[in-house]
């Protein structure tokens, strides 16, 4: 067969497989070039002050990446002014969507900063390691959402957190609750990006597709969608019930958790610490929470609060919220249930002389 005659017989599909197999030199040159490229450039380029900025948003996987969004977040409390008051929301994904900023700012005017970093199943540790960048002599209130859920954290939760990071730097306290736990940090570096190396090569690929399609604007979820199917209700009742089973074995390291986190505030600001209660979708409460779960974690936080002289609130038990407000069994649909619930926690923080109404 001629040459002419073998050119002719490749067909598209032979022509691209043989692409795949034996590329050329150039094209295996570009193919390498552009990870590598793009890891060089975040290793020069990438630093904690560029992750503060807007920036951060060419990281996040998706517009719920909450660890990306409130690792900047963090990052910009501590280049904030410490003469400013504050009000800072942590916590686990139930309290991000029922605590909402824009009703936060009707009660507390221009006059302060809101922070919300409450991320989903976040731990008291990771509530502490987000608040390392608290600056020296801040004044406000510190809201830390939980419920019984946030107190079965197993301690391997730290090793977990330590294989795939959910906040986007170091902190020594962080470092140290490691240490305090028998496990080992990473060694430090001198550089941000290799400091932070497993937070974000793990979103490389969303850096890739975002520099394409463009990078997300953050959104806390749930909120104005529909409620989960039967189905998938079910699913997450059952997951979320399953974890009561833990609460007896987990509950004593959780809330010595969260009194170094608490002594931690202490320390370094003067902000008012509230312990909120998240919201309850009642069906769930009624069908998958004990009754004795329910008093004996009510009793336990009420006894916790008055050893550490914090407030402890259970706003939602005072609103009526119906089973159509909710996602599922914790997280609010109902934008204006949300905003209930967001009220009346800054109308006791005013009621309880917490925070001056500025804005009358």
């Amino acid at each position: 067969m001629s040459q002419a005659q073998d050119t002719a017989s490749i067909t598209p599909w032979h022509a691209f497989k043989r692409g795949l197999t034996n590329p050329s030199g150039l094209a295996l040159s570009v193919t390498l070039a552009i990870p590598l490229g793009l890891l060089l450039w975040v290793m020069l380029w990438v630093n904690e002050a560029w992750f503060a900025s807007d920036n951060h948003r060419w990281f996040a996987d998706s517009a719920f990446d909450d660890a990306t969004f409130v690792s900047a977040r963090a990052l910009t409390l501590g280049y904030s002014d410490p003469n400013r008051d504050k009000v800072i929301i942590v916590g686990a994904s139930a309290t991000r969507v029922a605590m909402r900023p824009e009703m936060i700012r009707q009660r507390v005017g221009d006059s302060a900063e809101i922070y919300p970093m409450a991320t989903g199943r976040q731990t008291f540790w990771e509530s502490q390691h987000l608040l390392s960048r608290l600056p020296q002599g801040s004044q406000g209130i510190v809201f830390v959402g939980l419920g019984p859920s946030r107190l079965t954290q197993p301690l391997d939760s730290l090793q977990d957190i330590l294989n795939s990071p959910r906040v986007a730097f170091r902190s020594e306290t962080f470092d140290n609750t490691l240490l305090a736990h028998g496990f080992t940090p990473r060694q430090p570096h001198t550089n941000y990006a290799l400091d932070n190396a497993s937070f974000l090569l793990a979103r490389v690929p969303a850096l890739l597709r975002n520099l394409v399609m463009g990078p997300p604007t953050y959104s806390a979820g749930y909120l104005d969608g529909p409620a989960a199917k039967k189905r998938a209700y079910d699913r997450i009742a059952k997951r979320v019930a399953a974890r009561w089973d833990d609460y007896d074995a987990n509950h004593r390291h959780n809330l010595d958790a969260l009194s170094d986190l608490i002594a931690f505030i202490r320390a370094r600001s003067d902000m008012q610490i509230v312990l909120l209660e998240h919201p309850m979708n009642p069906a769930f409460e009624q069908e998958y929470l004990p009754a004795a779960l329910r008093q004996k974690h009510q009793q336990l936080l009420t006894d916790f609060a008055q050893e550490h002289q914090v407030q402890y609130w259970q706003p939602a038990s005072t609103l009526d919220f119906s089973t159509d407000a909710f996602y599922d069994w914790a997280h609010l649909r109902d934008r204006e249930a949300a905003n209930q619930y967001t009220r009346k926690v800054m109308q006791l923080a005013l009621a309880e002389g917490l925070w001056e109404n500025n804005n009358e």
